[in-house]
């Protein structure tokens, strides 16, 4: 297995694909280059843009037209983002596009034609082959390979100084080097080197969880990055980040320093994850977000979350629903649960009404959408000390980016997306993707009361102690003799933890 990819070879395999008529998957390129998926992926889309700029000056048809995700390998359809950075090469070629969806559709066909007398090889004179080359402003992404190399050489982990020195010492970074400044006197190679972290933080390749240490996450382990990954992988943060700037390096701080970008930061701090709708169909976020509060919609359900939120807490509004088209990754053409994180906020204020919080909101420009580990109850606190949450934390309140690949590894979603196609219709998943905002509001809660209302005879005080207890402790210990209903109420107390007895729902979380 290699990390690099050749035009030469991907070029050879399009035009394979294109003479037998049919489409071709980024992994099968990947393949084509004998190269490990992991190791290539952050170069994927520089290396077809160059191809596409070769075409584009030879007159050819847009070869990266029949190269689609391996879900749509059947019927060629071009799923955004990839149709939009598709659009952006092609007007950037100089083709006019005026249909996107007629485009797309003519360069395939064209491409299917030109291959039958195309050239069998990819020609690349020494004075057009494409070299790499950095093509962001920020001086810190030439650092992002060796930071993890020097990480992996640690053993996964490092103090700061440490890793600083081994950087220095890897890439033999002379005196003079070590003594530039920015405009405020601070060093300026060590700047650059806490620039790539922060950005390698928030690509979660690096766990910022414990502090006074850098340390590898299980992705981070297992990536490797030339320029050209790097180059890619910080286009892809810029993207999401709210704090990019023109030049990361120069003279500005990364925002740890200036404005704490770690969720992490106070062990106290909970984390709430909450719907909107009232009633069904009564969508409260604008009046929450005018209003700067957040109000349960429930009468006597979820009031013991709500007595728990404090200030200092991050809160999300979020709406739960299933997927299975325009998916960012390949979901072997079946349902995918998806979360739509719609607004974040901290709480500033607790409940003086038993359901009522003041939220500092901060509204998205546009929702992020959140797949396979799911909430589907109206309230719920996503456990810090739990990866899988913690992963949804910093995607939600860090900008992290979500690591599609880690989800489609652990055991649950990689024997779904292997087990036989899904028997629910094409009607049915668009029925569920338009009822987004609405289908978490069918899911009845269940709290407290509820337990009383199944026959319990402790009183709510003592049940409320008792969830209060296996909440903040992580267990709870039920005495007494045989047939009393330990195991009966061990149950109800996990689907008032959970907020509902909904049997799809406590299948996943029980």
């Amino acid at each position: 297995m290699t990390n690099q990819l050749d035009l030469s070879k991907t070029y050879r395999a399009i035009l394979d694909a294109a003479r037998n008529k049919r489409f071709i998957s980024y992994g099968d390129l990947a393949r084509a280059n004998d190269a490990d998926w992991q190791m290539v992926r952050y170069k994927m889309n520089n290396h077809l843009g160059e191809l596409v700029k070769i075409a584009a000056d030879r007159k050819w048809p847009m070869p990266t037209a029949i190269v689609v995700n391996q879900a749509n390998i059947g019927n060629g359809t071009l799923d955004s983002p990839a149709r939009d950075g598709f659009i952006k090469a092609a007007k950037e070629c100089g083709f006019d596009v005026s249909s996107p969806a007629t485009f797309v559709e003519e360069q395939q066909n064209a491409m299917f034609a030109w291959a039958e007398t195309a050239p069998e090889e990819l020609i690349l004179p020494k004075e057009e082959k494409p070299t790499s080359k950095n093509m962001s402003s920020a001086e810190s992404v030439r650092l992002f390979g060796p930071i993890l190399d020097v990480l992996r050489s640690m053993g996964g982990s490092g103090e700061p100084k440490q890793v600083y020195e081994n950087i220095v010492d890897s890439l033999d970074i002379t005196n003079d080097i070590l003594k530039e400044t920015t405009k405020s006197g601070r060093p300026r190679f060590e700047k650059q080197v806490h620039w790539a972290r922060y950005n390698l933080v928030k690509a979660g390749l690096i766990d910022s969880q414990e502090r006074g240490v850098w340390k590898l996450t299980p992705e981070g382990r297992e990536t490797h990055l030339d320029i050209a990954a790097a180059n890619d992988l910080y286009r892809d943060i810029r993207k999401l980040s709210q704090y990019a700037t023109e030049d990361d390096t120069d003279e500005a701080d990364p925002p740890s320093e200036i404005q704490t970008s770690d969720p992490f930061d106070d062990e106290n701090r909970r984390f709430w994850f909450v719907g909107a709708i009232w009633d069904g169909d009564d969508d409260q976020m604008e009046r929450f977000i005018h209003d700067g509060i957040w109000q349960n919609g429930h009468v006597d359900k979820f009031s013991e979350h709500v007595a728990r939120m404090q200030p200092g807490d991050r809160i999300a509004i979020k709406a739960s629903f299933v997927k299975k088209y325009r998916l960012p990754f390949d979901n072997q053409d079946k349902p995918v649960a998806c979360m739509r994180i719609k607004a974040i906020g901290t709480i500033v204020e607790a409940t003086t009404d038993g359901s009522t919080v003041q939220v500092d909101w901060q509204p998205l420009d546009e929702p992020k959408e959140w797949y396979f580990y799911t909430y589907r109850v109206t309230v719920i606190e996503a456990d810090a000390s739990d990866e899988f949450a913690r992963r949804l934390i910093l995607f939600t309140f860090s900008e992290h980016m979500q690591d599609y690949e880690f989800w489609l590894r652990q055991p649950y979603w990689a024997k779904r997306y292997i087990s036989p196609a899904s028997t629910q219709t094409e009607l049915e998943l668009e029925n569920e993707e338009d009822d987004a905002d609405f289908e978490e509001a069918k899911i009845t809660p269940y709290g407290v009361n509820d337990i009383i209302e199944d026959g319990c005879f402790l009183p709510q005080e003592a049940l409320a102690s008792a969830l209060f207890s296996l909440t903040n402790k992580k267990s709870l210990i039920l005495q007494g003799p045989p047939g009393t209903g330990k195991t009966w109420l061990a149950k109800r107390l996990g689907y008032a933890l959970i907020g509902t007895k909904n049997r799809a729902v406590i299948r996943k979380r029980m």
